[in-house]
This record gives C-alpha cells, structure tokens and sequence, in this order.
C-alpha cells in the first residue's frame, strides 16, 4: 500500500470474505497524503505468499530516487511472476507491473479522474478475470500517469483517454489503471483531498460525481467483486511451488495468507 488514502478497499474486503489473510506492508517513508507510520520492508522471495497486490497512489511510478523500494518492489513482481503466483497491479501499481517488464511509464499531460466508460476488448472475452462481463464499465479513475504495454502483454481494455486500462502479462499478472477498489467513502476522500485543485479546473464535477455515484458506483463494485474472486481462483488452481512452502514468519502469519 503506497497511500492510506488508496487502500485495498473491495478488494481486500473480498479476500477477507473469501477466507483469505491479508499483510498490508507499506515500506516507503511517510508521503504526501500518509500519516506518519513506522516503514515496513518488502520481503526478498514470495514465500508464505500466494499472491501479490499492489496499491495506488499519488507518487511517479519512475521515481526510484524519492521511492527506493521501487527496485525491490520491481524484482518482488518478477518472481512472483516467474513463480506462476497471481500479481494484481492497481493505477500506480499497474504501471509499476508494467515497469517490472521494461515498459515506459510516462506523464499524460491531463489528470483523467471519476468514473469513466472502460472498453473490454476482444481479448478479454477470454480473459479468466474478465469473461463474460459485457463490453463496457464505468469504474473510478485518477492518474495523470500511463504505462505502455509491456513486450509479449495482452491488452485487455482502453478508456477514451487512457489506451491501456487493463493488460495481462503471461497468465497470472494483471495491471488495471482503473481504480477498481474504490467504495463510496474511499472515493469521497478522494475528491475532499483535491477539492480545491479539482474546483480550479472542474468546478462542475462535484455536482456529477455525486450523480455518478449513485449511478456507476453500485454496477461497479460488482464488477470489482466478481474480478477478485476470480483473481483468487486463479490463487487455488496454482500448484504450491518452493516459494510458497515456509513462510516468512517476519511478513506474514503462521496460517498462508490468501493475498
């Protein structure tokens, strides 16, 4: 988690209900928006993992002088990666998915935010995530940043202002730039924090984006719902490998966590 603004939302709840553990490390110095907290380390292999998921936040996924974790964190998707371990990258963590692959991340000139229309492509008509979920979703964006589509990805789904909105890399690796985590308080918080800035460019959007809730917000978390225990699936049918047979019992509990 690299804000405590944009935490795991809908899908740390759906873990939880689905019997799975979560471990919440946030190893960077306190940034922006974060209240201070002691920093916690990532750890070196995937052990006593089943899974990785990697949060937002406001920082520049090329940022490796203000974020040192970065590299770490890049080396940590790779071998989950290798290890066939089911890797979820949310807005900052799908760029740093994509980086963790040699792909650019770069600025995009605009801040795309609320809730815009995602396009489901061909390709994810077969998606494990993503069959069967129609050719179109609203869901929550905020980012000025993009990734390009790692070397060998398969793109899944664009908006009209962001190509590569959901893209997977082999078969467990997934980076969605869309914000499919947010629950109505999460997203509110949002809007509080840059309320002066978004009064500045878009005074018009706090009248819509209450309209958008109720409208977008309800199809949306099920849309989030139905992806993550997908995800999760994915997480059961992976065969046990030697990463994942002793845990780190500095980074997680004695009972395997379930994300």
């Amino acid at each position: 988690m690299h804000d405590r603004l944009a935490p795991a939302g809908l899908i740390g709840q759906a873990i939880v209900e689905a019997g799975g553990r979560t471990t919440v490390l946030m190893p960077h110095e306190g940034y922006g928006s974060c209240r201070p907290h002691e920093p916690v380390g990532l750890p070196a292999t995937g052990r006593g993992f089943d899974a990785l998921l990697i949060l937002g936040g406001a920082m520049h996924a090329g940022d490796d002088q203000g974020f040192p974790h970065f590299e770490q964190l890049l080396e940590l998707i790779r071998r989950f990666h290798r290890h066939g371990k089911p890797v979820l990258g949310i807005c900052l963590g799908a760029q740093l998915v994509g980086r963790a692959f040699s792909a650019p991340v770069r600025r995009q000139g605009f801040l795309e935010f609320g809730f815009a229309p995602v396009r489901l492509g061909e390709a994810a008509r077969r998606d494990p995530l993503l069959e069967g979920l129609g050719p179109e979703v609203r869901v929550m964006q905020w980012h000025e940043d993009t990734v390009a589509l790692p070397s060998g990805a398969l793109h899944l789904a664009a908006s009209e202002a962001c190509t590569n909105q959901i893209f997977r890399v082999g078969r467990t690796t997934y980076g969605f730039q869309c914000h499919i985590e947010v629950t109505p308080d999460i997203a509110r918080s949002w809007v509080r924090h840059r309320a002066r800035e978004i009064a500045a460019d878009a005074p018009w959007f706090f009248e819509r984006f209450e309209a958008d809730l109720d409208r977008y917000m309800k199809p949306a978390m099920a849309f989030c719902r139905t992806v993550t225990r997908r995800w999760l699936d994915l997480c059961r049918l992976e065969a046990p490998d030697q990463e994942s047979v002793e845990p780190v019992s500095e980074f997680t509990d004695p009972e395997r966590p379930g994300g």
